[in-house]
């Protein structure tokens, strides 16, 4: 285990002074007095938010990522982009196009940079999930937001992240919890997972809680209290198909062995996913957002082979960057998530 997983089991684990631990929270101490002077000077309007001509829904989370929230950018823009003009705005992280530009990934119609070590990996999912809506990338949310509505007349801007960066004024916030991990340790960054203090739960709109177990969540008073009595939302994701992306087939009954891999911000949440359904045999986890280059399609072949396993299985956000690889020892699948959610009352 490498030391950002180390810290990032840390992070979801109940509190203890490690010599790790306590080497993490002098720099969350002065982490937690910059991100408090700059919640005060927005409130007292010495720094202020810019209003643009559309309106802008901003999902974002207070916690580290992995919580889920690409699948639910998507799912709402594919439903908004019926009958208005959506333009999807995301940082562009560990993407290799500059972040101080607008980068169009996607208009209207068709992809435009097609290349998720470009693009970043995030941004090339979504890109190839919202038919009827664009994307673009860039840091500066407010130059990216009057691009897309000047130069193609967007109506509706939706920020996948952009909770931190108070610079754009937005209309509705939508704060994302994993329903299971919640706060974690309640510290923030780095000692925790948190990236602003938790008060700052009251710039939200509504609270989103994303049910990622086979249990059925039930919102109780103590969660709604917590949630300072916001109008909170739940989203139960489940899984919906196993696919060979080379073959489009599903896996079958016989393929129960498999060996997985991911490099997301929560693994532990797609390998319990699998383990309802499979027999693991073993797993490679990556640092979050990790270029897979050809030797570590090798290594994993090796590794799913050498354990006798029958499949591999990866996520959607990891396949976007290792499509132009080939599989050819052992057969590679993905799994598709579907979210069981009520749009229309989540943005109501």
């Amino acid at each position: 285990m490498n030391l950002m997983s180390k810290i990032q089991r840390m992070h979801y684990s109940k509190f203890k002074h490690t010599p790790l631990m306590c080497a993490l929270l002098a720099p969350s101490f002065f982490y937690n007095i910059g991100i408090n002077i700059k919640n005060f000077l927005y409130e007292k309007n010495v720094l202020k938010e810019k209003k643009v001509n559309a309106k802008v829904i901003c999902f974002g989370n207070l916690t580290t990522g992995g919580v889920g929230k690409t699948p639910i950018v998507i799912e709402v823009a594919n439903q908004l982009s019926r009958e208005n003009k959506v333009c999807v705005i995301s940082r562009g992280y560990k993407g290799k196009l500059s972040s101080k530009n607008v980068n169009v990934i996607k208009d209207y119609e068709k992809i435009i940079i097609e290349d998720p070590i470009l693009s970043g990996d995030e941004p090339n999912l979504i890109a190839k999930n919202i038919p009827n809506a664009m994307l673009i990338t860039c840091a500066n949310r407010v130059k990216a937001a009057n691009y897309a509505i000047e130069k193609y007349g967007a109506e509706i801007i939706i920020l996948d992240d952009g909770f931190t960066n108070r610079k754009l004024k937005k209309d509705v916030q939508i704060l994302l919890f994993d329903a299971e991990k919640m706060v974690g340790n309640g510290k923030l960054l780095p000692a925790g997972p948190l990236r602003e203090p938790l008060k700052e739960i009251k710039r939200g709109n509504k609270i989103l809680l994303i049910n990622k177990s086979a249990k059925e969540f039930e919102l109780t008073e103590k969660i709604i209290k917590f949630f300072n009595y916001k109008s909170i939302e739940v989203c139960n994701v489940v899984p919906d198909v196993y696919i060979n992306p080379s073959t489009e087939e599903k896996i079958s009954k016989k393929q129960k062995n498999i060996y997985a891999f991911c490099a997301i911000g929560q693994p532990d949440s797609f390998y319990n996913f699998l383990k309802k359904d499979f027999n693991v045999l073993g797993v490679s986890t990556y640092s979050d957002h990790h270029q897979y280059k050809e030797a570590d399609i090798k290594e994993l072949e090796q590794n799913a082979l050498s354990r006798g396993a029958d499949a591999i299985i990866t996520t959607e956000k990891d396949y976007v960057k290792i499509s132009k690889y080939n599989f050819s020892k052992i057969p590679l699948f993905v799994l598709k998530l579907k979210n069981e959610l009520n749009i229309e009352r989540l943005l109501s």
